[in-house]
């Protein structure tokens, strides 16, 4: 299943997520489909709630489940502003 800070950045709830991680969630647990909060923030192109992650130590180098690594990922979905800060991290 998803944590909250998982369904936060699937829904695109900012505020919710920066809650979490300022009450000490785990930012890096996987769900059952082997991602981790950052993948969906990314996904959702929260670049708010991707610095929030990466700035409070959320790993930079996991991959998912089918190899790809979050720089892959915004890549592909064409996110400069969070391409740009995780090539600067």
């Amino acid at each position: 299943g998803n944590t909250g800070l998982h369904i936060a950045c699937i829904n695109g709830h900012e505020k919710v997520a920066r809650s979490l991680v300022k009450y000490g969630i785990n930012i890096d647990e996987k769900n059952t489909e082997g991602f981790v909060a950052l993948y969906y923030a990314i996904y959702n192109g929260l670049v708010n709630t991707v610095k929030l992650l990466l700035d409070h130590g959320s790993y930079m180098e996991c991959l998912d489940k089918y190899g790809n690594s979050i720089l892959h990922i915004a890549c592909e979905l064409g996110y400069l502003e969070i391409i740009k800060y995780l090539l600067e991290k």
